[in-house]
């Protein structure tokens, strides 16, 4: 699994993945959307890969290859809303935090105490052992400029 956190203005995620026994420690789990939205992923390496494909080039929604397969997603749109996205669809998130994967619970009681994104997933990763490698980040402001040019 992983650890994805949304602080409001930054969404930071781990790189630690595995694909069987294989441990890859460089593994990309967010990313900017040509539309100017975030998202990131967390779950089964193949099923989180094809979510964000999807995401970034609409279409079916990608079908759950196998039981067990495991998908959760952030999505940040260029507005700041929140969206939660699992298997079988999404919601809006209220609130300024969010977090998703296995280390979710360590990042937002992190984020409650006044952390960012990034020191949430880095706390994450001292307490989950799915959560770990470099921590990546986007910034919302950094997206907004960007759009306004």
């Amino acid at each position: 699994m992983t650890t994805i956190a949304w602080d409001g203005t930054m969404l930071a995620g781990d790189t630690l993945g595995t694909l069987g026994p294989t441990v890859m420690r460089v593994v990309p789990k967010i990313r900017r959307l040509s539309n100017g939205s975030l998202i990131g992923a967390a779950g089964t390496f193949t099923v989180s890969n094809r979510w964000m494909a999807w995401m970034e080039e609409g279409g079916e929604r990608p079908a759950i290859i196998a039981e067990g397969d495991y998908i959760t997603g952030i999505e940040i749109k260029p507005d700041g809303e929140i969206w939660h996205h699992e298997r079988n669809g999404c919601f809006q998130i209220a609130g300024k935090h969010h977090a998703v994967g296995s280390g979710a619970g360590f990042a937002l009681g992190a984020m409650f105490m006044g952390a960012d994104a990034r020191t949430a997933v880095a706390a994450a990763s001292e307490y989950d052992p799915y959560t770990g490698g470099d921590i990546s980040t986007l910034n919302l402001e950094q997206l907004m400029l960007i759009a306004a040019e």
